[in-house]
């Protein structure tokens, strides 16, 4: 079933990966400016005290940006990463503010605690789940279920653009499916492939298994008794992050197809960027795929199918004919119209090529009584 996604085209995967960084690009102001913007809180934005938090974060994400485009090492950005704590924690130091104050004051990350975590894993926790409750959600769980796979096949396939590497998407399907009962049984939530976070892993040069399995680790020790070595990270590190690789996102996959691509496939772009901007990423991937589809209809529809077009006056087969039968297609020859057909012919080119037809017949001076229609020649 994997395989189905093959058939998405091209511009529907660069449009879905435009929503991506444009998600990304929100979700960091978000977590810069300390709340949702909207169009309606634009004016918020530019308060002072709010543009101290979300501007040293934009300035990240736009050094970053062009730092890694012009070098490419993996060292890049953890460099610059560091970089940003050690300048944060030097003003912080110069402001004279502690670090309570800053985590109060919403300049540092604050997560909560995790300490009652593992308490959740119990057999008496499971034992009291309300079976009767969820058996009502099981609508809501089959959604999931198909989104999830939806996601998961759109991820990796943009992903395949990403890496220039395939993908066996079956296998893909599969794992992830075992890892999300796994993860269920352990009081986890469902997830699948992250493009934004394989993307960017990508972008600073690393390449190998290991990253996944020391980010593993770094959640299994956040999970057990780390949250507060996080309450230590600057909040503009976190929301820069986010904010390059939302930029990155749209650099690669709309501010390029705009310089390559067709208007039509563009506009396939655009459309399922305003959508998810406007409604949500499903009916975005939906609507882009029902544009692809009219885009590509009257595309085709407008090609010449006509591969050939002439009279059996001037078009002969190879059959030796008599001399009474040549001086009779010579003289009667061009009231036979022959078609040879190129491709396949379905919908606007069928009714154009009808068209045609009827235009030809209708000049019995050309090709105006019969018709020879040739067609896989």
């Amino acid at each position: 079933m994997g395989t189905l996604v093959r058939f998405i085209p091209y511009p529907v995967i660069c449009g879905f990966l435009a929503s991506v960084g444009w998600l990304l690009c929100l979700g960091a102001l978000k977590t810069l400016a300390g709340f949702t913007v909207t169009a309606d809180k634009l004016s918020v934005l530019f308060e002072l005290r709010v543009t101290a938090h979300w501007l040293p974060g934009v300035a990240f994400a736009l050094v970053a940006l062009g730092v890694m485009h012009r070098i490419k090492h993996y060292a890049v950005m953890p460099l610059l990463m560091l970089a940003t704590v050690c300048c944060f924690y030097l003003a912080l130091l110069l402001s004279g503010m502690s670090v309570s104050e800053a985590q109060y004051s919403g300049w540092l990350v604050n997560i909560g605690s995790t300490a009652n975590f593992l308490k959740v894993l119990t057999f008496k926790a499971a034992s009291e789940a309300d079976l009767g409750l969820i058996a009502l959600q099981a609508g809501s769980i089959a959604t999931v279920i198909v989104v999830t796979a939806v996601a998961l096949l759109l991820n990796s396939s943009a992903l395949e653009l990403a890496a220039g590497r395939e993908i066996d998407l079956n296998r893909e399907l599969k794992v992830s499916g075992i890892a999300n009962v796994l993860v269920g049984l352990s009081g986890g939530m469902v997830g699948f492939a992250s493009v934004n976070i394989s993307k960017f892993v990508l972008s600073i040069g690393v390449r190998g298994r290991l990253v996944g399995l020391m980010c593993a680790l770094g959640c299994a020790a956040i999970l057990v008794d780390g949250a507060k070595v996080i309450g230590f990270v600057p909040e503009l590190l976190i929301g820069g992050l986010l904010l390059y690789i939302g930029l990155e996102f749209l650099y690669e996959w709309l501010y390029r197809p705009a310089r390559e691509f067709s208007l039509g496939d563009l506009a396939i772009i655009v459309i399922i960027l305003t959508m998810v901007s406007l409604v949500g990423l499903i009916q975005g991937i939906i609507v882009g795929i029902l544009s692809s589809i009219v885009i590509f209809t009257v595309k085709y529809s407008g090609l010449n199918v006509v591969k050939l077009d002439t009279t059996i006056a001037e078009f002969r087969s190879n059959v030796q004919r008599t001399e009474q039968e040549s001086a009779l297609l010579e003289q009667e020859g061009y009231r036979a119209r022959i078609l040879q057909l190129r491709d396949f012919v379905f919908f606007g080119s069928a009714n154009t090529l009808l068209t045609r037809i009827r235009g030809g017949m209708s000049d019995h001076e050309v090709g105006g009584r019969y018709l020879v229609w040739i067609s896989g020649w």
